[in-house]
């Protein structure tokens, strides 16, 4: 297997990840639009007391994932650059 290449598992552990982190910011997007633009894109039926911050949250949380593989990722590249 090539060396640039990531084993089946692995990679589909960052598709997950990658598709968690774009709807996380879809949410974080709808919920920033719907406090500070006023445009309700969430439908009525939908709605309840808070849910812009409560969307942004959502969002925040389903980043998660995928800032803690960029880190991780990053701390392996600084690790083996230094040996």
């Amino acid at each position: 297997m090539a060396a640039g290449r990531r084993h089946g598992k692995e990679r589909n552990l960052e598709t997950v990840d990658v598709s968690l982190d774009l709807f996380g910011t879809v949410l974080i997007t709808l919920g920033l639009v719907e406090l500070f633009a006023g445009l309700l894109l969430v439908p009525e039926a939908l709605r309840f007391p808070y849910y812009g911050p409560a969307l942004i949250a959502a969002g925040v949380v389903l980043s998660i994932p995928f800032a803690a593989d960029v880190i991780r990722h990053v701390r392996r590249v600084r690790a083996a650059d230094t040996h």
